[in-house]
């Protein structure tokens, strides 16, 4: 069963799926994935094209008509980008949900209606199907709201939703936080004497030279 049988991410949803290396877990149980393609052609350093294609990850193309959409939402919403923008006309003309977590664009779709899925959200169901573990999911929750989305979400609340419904699971943990505790992100943020200062420092993507848009 997939998670979703398609799904549209920005830069913004992406960069947040390999700072809590998730990217193999969700993008592995995903029917269809999509970004723009303009998206492809500027904005993909961090990750590279080559890795997230990799991973099954496709393009859209806008039409002329849809481009006109664009310009007329970035004069009506300053501060809305040309990826932004075109990415949220996707979203309204094909019905496809769209994973971010930039301030802009949620503002945008809330007073559209237009369909998001947070990243608390997309975490919870990973967990809720088994993908990954309850254990790990309390890592990530505590990441999330400790340093990425700080005070964003109540992530205990997200964690309670999606917890309701699981079976009970080993205390040995899983397979899958071995390698979790194997990556520099887990070795530098929950290893021991590490604090929440030197997190912040490290994953936080505000504090990217190469990040926008949150």
């Amino acid at each position: 069963m997939s998670l979703f049988k398609q799904i549209l991410v920005d830069m913004n949803g992406l960069t947040y799926f390999l700072d809590l290396s998730l990217q193999t877990e969700f993008f592995g149980n995903v029917g269809e994935s999509f970004t723009l393609d303009l998206i492809k052609e500027t904005e993909m350093m961090r990750p590279s094209w080559g890795e997230m294609a990799g991973y099954g990850l496709q393009t859209m193309s806008l039409s002329g008509m849809q481009m006109s959409d664009v310009i007329s939402l970035m004069t009506k919403r300053r501060g809305l980008s040309i990826y932004d923008a075109g990415i949220l006309i996707l979203c309204r003309d094909t019905g496809i949900p769209l994973i971010t977590e930039d301030k802009k664009m949620i503002a945008e779709m809330e007073r559209e209606g237009w369909q998001r899925v947070s990243i608390p959200d997309v975490v919870g169901m990973m967990m809720q199907e088994g993908i990954i573990s309850h254990e790990r999911a309390c890592r990530i929750f505590d990441l999330l709201d400790s340093t990425l989305l700080k005070k964003r979400y109540n992530c205990s609340a997200y964690l309670k939703k999606y917890s309701e419904e699981l079976p009970e699971e080993s205390s040995e943990g899983s397979p899958e936080d071995a390698v979790l505790e194997e990556s520099p992100l887990y070795a530098e943020g929950f290893g021991v004497g590490s604090d929440v200062e030197e997190i912040v420092v490290m994953v936080s993507p505000e504090s990217r030279s190469d990040y926008s848009g949150v």
